[in-house]
């Protein structure tokens, strides 16, 4: 199942999720945007873009274009007045040399082929355009709780596409050049261990597992620490950056 048969089937509890929860994930959103030398005025390209939960972690002198394949999380972001377009698979619907930037979070590892996506972002971004990629890697315990915990106890399932040497491969073939990885290691926080089953719950659309069962898939792949301010649970991506020269 891809991308968007899948976040059209459970995009509206992961939605809730971040309602319900929008700083969980914060640090999620913030390192990455911290690879990216953005200047005022640029506009970069949020890909995928989810129900547009990047946009509050931005810049106010930077611009945004939201870019979705799921129409359910496309309707999230113009009830916010996003800028958005739909896409189809590798098919962006922007102008040569369209941004300054682009940034895809934990939303890649849903697609089998990524390099004609790499061509299209190459495409769209002018000369000296900058790239940032994180995303879930192949062997990681992340990987390992998708595709046992989430695949198991989800209406979608779930096998992912991660993060590999063949992802940087992918992108030098395509003209990229300055590709660099590192692997980001930071906390999902929660205020209480109610918040972190539901949460997890509703953003995984766990809905054939009970709290207790979600709570051992927890333990099962990731580490939860307690902290003076609530309850923190270990999360890992591959960060990617890359830049277009010509």
């Amino acid at each position: 199942m891809d991308y968007s048969a899948i976040f059209d089937i459970r995009g509206e509890m992961y939605h809730s999720a971040m309602a319900l929860y929008p700083d969980a994930r914060r640090d999620e959103f913030l390192l990455p945007l911290k690879k990216l030398n953005l200047k005022p005025g640029d506009l970069l390209i949020d890909l995928p873009s989810g129900g547009g939960y990047l946009h509050r972690y931005l810049p106010a002198n930077v611009q945004v274009h939201c870019l979705e394949s799921s129409q359910a999380f496309a309707d999230y972001c113009q009830q916010q007045k996003l800028k958005v377009s739909l896409y189809h698979q590798h098919h962006l619907p922007l102008s040569d040399q369209y941004a300054d930037a682009l940034i895809s979070i934990a939303g890649l590892h849903h697609i089998r082929d990524k390099q004609p996506l790499f061509q299209s972002i190459f495409r769209v971004l002018k000369p000296s355009g900058q790239l940032c990629i994180t995303d879930v890697e192949q062997g990681s315990a992340v990987a390992g709780f998708l595709d046992d915990i989430v695949d198991r106890y989800s209406q979608t399932g779930h096998r992912g596409r991660f993060l590999n040497t063949v992802t940087a491969e992918q992108l030098s073939e395509v003209g990229f050049q300055g590709i660099q990885w590192e692997r980001l290691n930071y906390p999902w926080y929660f205020a209480d261990e109610a918040s972190v089953l539901n949460y997890f719950q509703l953003l995984f659309g766990l809905e054939k597992a009970s709290l207790e069962q979600v709570g051992q898939g927890i333990d099962q792949y990731l580490n939860r620490q307690i902290t003076p301010s609530g309850i923190q649970v270990n999360w890992q991506l591959l960060c990617l950056t890359a830049h277009r020269l010509a």
